[in-house]
């Protein structure tokens, strides 16, 4: 693959990373808010909109973990980008320098990108039990109608069970992995665009 593709690729992906930290900085706010007497009660002029936005996100969540880490063989994802980014290490800086945590010190290390890639792939490798549910959790709810599940939905939680947490968890892998491909190979640091906008909504809205 060519450098200028590969980083094609990444700010691709990082276009997908902004989405779905957007989905999630959306349910975990409309959750807060929930949780919230006052907010509770601008909610409920319009409950069934706010309970449709919610349950919309949370499926657009797995469905969007499930794309990035769904190793088909024939797709981009997650363990594919990984393989990518070690067959072209020449693409990458060989080593970067960071100031150590010590601000007292202001030691600085320096970080081979072999040492950052073989990290990746062992977090990655743990999160093999997350990812082989979600697959099937997609491939038996979201994708197919399956005969066993789509009737018995205490069923599919008990098969496979899927947690907000789980899949927090690995979205926040993957943005890590992408950040720091991008800046191995660019120099350049890319951030992740917020919106706020249920705050703002809400604190407009008067009752």
């Amino acid at each position: 693959m060519e450098k200028e593709k590969l980083i094609n690729l990444l700010e691709q992906y990082s276009r997908e990373m902004t989405k779905a930290n957007n989905y999630l900085l959306a349910l975990e706010d409309l959750d807060e808010k929930i949780s919230v007497e006052n907010s509770l009660d601008k909610l409920n002029l319009a409950p069934a909109f706010f309970h449709i936005t919610r349950d919309a996100l949370l499926d657009a969540l797995v469905l969007m973990a499930a794309k990035l880490f769904d190793d088909r063989g024939d797709s981009y994802c997650i363990q594919v980008l990984l393989k990518i980014a070690q067959a072209h290490t020449y693409y990458f800086a060989k080593s970067n320098h960071f100031t150590t945590d010590d601000s007292k010190t202001g030691k600085i290390k320096t970080v081979d990108f072999s040492s950052i890639i073989e990290s990746h792939k062992q977090e990655l490798d743990g999160y093999a039990h997350i990812m082989s549910r979600l697959k099937k959790r997609r491939n038996k709810y979201y994708a197919h109608l399956d005969k066993k599940h789509y009737l018995n939905i205490e069923a599919l939680e008990k098969d496979y069970p899927l947690y907000l947490e789980e899949i927090k968890k690995i979205l926040r892998f993957a943005d890590v992995l992408i950040a720091d491909l991008l800046i191995w190979l660019t120099g350049k640091a890319y951030g992740t665009e917020i919106y706020i906008d249920l705050c703002v909504l809400l604190e407009h809205v008067k009752i």
